[in-house]
């Protein structure tokens, strides 16, 4: 077997992108076609420039880039949702900025350029947690789900607004430093629960797997099971059973 190279990103006309990052999927411009978002931490150290962009292979063109000045360390892996309905993907980022660490984008196709939507502080040291996505309450929006020093959150990120208080808190105390929250239906109830890794006690790193659940109405159904990092719903193969729940 082998392989040929397919294409090859023009440049940005931005110099200093680190090459430590991410590279994820979605269709920013919704023509049918994927497009690449490519995200980097400061290339030197802990302060400096966080990058994120978008590069449509199929017309071979790049956004201008989201460019993120920082003074603290991390970077998360980017949320990549339609996070207020508007059939349009947005990008939500953690990042070293002190006291508005949460960073939501939303990306204008025409002009290949990203405008700050809204901004959240948490407390956080590593600012490299990523965060997921999940309908809890049934309601047609898509609530974030962060976790940080001392909580979860559950955020509806639709508006500034109601982005600035979070909906849903559950405390604890955190030790990693990379940690991505699942949802899933694990005891088979109907309802997702929400699986974390906490500190057990005083010493940083002594942890242990925790699991939350609604102490209401129950939260929306889920699949038994989470079983890909940074999960898509289109790379589940359905040819056992023919049809599933996603």
């Amino acid at each position: 077997n082998s392989s040929t190279l397919y294409a090859t990103a023009p440049s940005t006309g931005v110099s200093g992108i680190g090459s430590d990052g991410h590279v994820q999927v979605a269709d920013f411009n919704l023509d049918g076609h994927p497009d690449l978002f490519i995200s980097s931490r400061p290339a030197q150290g802990n302060s400096g420039t966080v990058y994120g962009y978008v590069w449509d292979v199929h017309n071979n063109t790049v956004s201008t880039p989201i460019a993120q000045a920082v003074s603290l360390p991390g970077k998360s892996i980017p949320l990549i949702a339609d996070i207020d309905n508007d059939n349009v993907p947005e990008v939500v980022l953690h990042c070293g900025v002190s006291g508005a660490n949460i960073r939501a984008y939303k990306y204008d196709a025409a002009t290949r350029t990203f405008s700050l939507f809204w901004t959240k502080g948490f407390s956080e040291d590593s600012y490299s947690n990523s965060m997921t996505l999940f309908d809890f309450n049934q309601d047609g929006e898509n609530e974030l789900l962060i976790c940080d020093n001392d909580m979860i959150s559950i955020v509806n990120g639709s508006t500034p607004a109601l982005a600035a208080t979070a909906i849903y808190t559950y405390p604890f105390r955190e030790v990693t430093i990379m940690q991505y929250p699942v949802i899933a239906d694990i005891d088979n109830d109907g309802a997702a629960e929400i699986v974390f890794v906490g500190k057990q006690n005083s010493q940083s790193y002594q942890g242990t797997l925790n699991i939350c659940r609604s102490n209401g109405d129950p939260w929306a159904p889920a699949r038994p099971v989470w079983n890909q990092y940074m999960r898509c719903g289109t790379n589940i193969c359905t040819t056992s059973p023919t049809s599933i729940t996603i």
